[in-house]
């Protein structure tokens, strides 16, 4: 699934040997194209889960909980007619760990997900310039009452850690340090 900026991102540069054509409908035509894909490729099973960083790069609480919602809303309609195939993670916006916690129990109750996927931090703030982490109790508290797993997917950092962190040894950022940082 995509967040409303997935496309324009999507279309700056897509893999070598890729049109942007080609990239969105991999991505977006699960029941098309990816499927037919997964069958020559012999895998059985995807899950599917919104691109990065999805809500993570909403900083106002209020369009961040609801894009979560509706994201997963939009999933769960898109692999309901093929479960045998198809699972989801759901998106939460991490800003309120308890609304958190409330959006993670509906999209495994009532939505059937398998888990989450949470994209390194929470931007916030006016200048969507604040990073919050995800340690308050009532978040993990759900994970582990509805013992499902979550998935810290790294994500491109923005300028303000690129900055701090890599300014000196640029060569050193991208995905193994984002993973790195992500595992801690």
């Amino acid at each position: 699934m995509n967040c409303p900026d997935a496309d324009s991102r999507i279309l700056k540069g897509p893999p070598i040997g890729q049109t942007s054509a080609d990239l969105l409908a991999n991505l977006l035509g699960i029941h098309n194209q990816r499927l037919a894909s997964m069958d020559t490729d012999g895998v059985d099973y995807m899950v599917l889960s919104c691109v990065t960083p999805c809500i993570q790069g909403i900083s106002d609480p209020v369009a961040a909980e609801a894009m979560a919602r509706n994201i997963n809303d939009d999933l769960a309609a898109a692999i309901s007619n093929n479960t045998v195939r198809f699972g989801g993670f759901a998106s939460l916006s991490m800003h309120n760990a308890t609304m958190a916690a409330q959006e993670l129990e509906r999209a495994i109750v009532d939505l059937r997900f398998l888990g989450a996927m949470l994209n390194d931090y929470q931007q916030s703030g006016p200048d969507n310039a604040t990073l919050l982490y995800y340690d308050q109790p009532a978040f993990w508290e759900m994970v582990t009452e509805l013992d499902v797993p979550v998935y810290p997917h790294p994500r491109d950092n923005i300028a303000q850690i690129q900055a701090l962190v890599y300014a000196h040894a640029p060569w050193l950022e991208g995905p193994g340090q984002v993973s790195r940082t992500c595992a801690v």
